[in-house]
């Protein structure tokens, strides 16, 4: 099987990236001026000190904007033996026994925006243990972990076509596939298990 980068996902990056660095530069500019017409020390050093946090805001939505890229351009094969998860020139192999998490997950109660809300399941592979709340959305994961992380969408029945995300495939296709290459999935939910968790104390 192979999933390709979603071109819409894509666009939407690189408009954030746009607007984001749009955004800073007009509030640099604008502390710039303010600063260079201030007399007195202390609102020097205020402005300073908000200048240094918006610097630390702007770095944190750079790497956040950077890790959805990385996120959004790979490329995955999965076959019987392995599954490989490629951004350009750089590819990592993964057995499928180097998953710790391979899992169907009911999303129907996860956080997601506007172009998400029609999914409502997913499988997750992962190599690392999830630590995640119930509403988090499963994609966020995904920004953070591009090649440790990966979250293929089921698609639904209806779809209109402004509904979209990174990566999706039939789901009785996906786990005919599963099953012909004897790969067992857990089914999970976070919500249910949030509220077994909440039901006990």
């Amino acid at each position: 099987m192979l999933f390709k980068p979603n071109k819409k996902v894509k666009i939407d990056l690189i408009i954030a990236i746009i607007l984001i660095t749009a955004l800073i530069i007009i509030l640099a500019i604008n502390l710039l001026e303010t600063y260079s017409n201030l007399t007195y020390e202390y609102e020097k050093k205020e402005i300073c000190f908000f200048a240094l946090g918006l610097l630390i805001i702007g770095i944190w939505l750079y790497i956040k904007v950077l890790c959805g890229w990385i996120g959004a351009n790979r490329t995955i094969i999965m076959s019987k033996e392995n599954c490989i998860v490629s951004f350009g020139t750089y590819q990592k192999e993964y057995r499928w026994e180097d998953f710790k998490i391979k899992s169907i997950e009911n999303i129907s109660h996860s956080s997601k925006n506007y172009t998400e809300k029609v999914y409502e399941k997913c499988v997750i592979f992962s190599l690392y243990t999830l630590r995640r709340p119930w509403w988090k959305n499963p994609w966020q994961c995904n920004t953070f972990h591009p090649f440790s992380f990966i979250c293929i969408y089921f698609r639904p029945e209806e779809k209109s076509r402004h509904f979209y995300t990174n990566y999706e495939i039939e789901e009785e296709l996906f786990m005919e596939k599963m099953k012909e290459w004897g790969i067992k999935l857990e089914e999970s939910s976070f919500y249910e298990r949030r509220k077994n968790v909440n039901s006990v104390f």
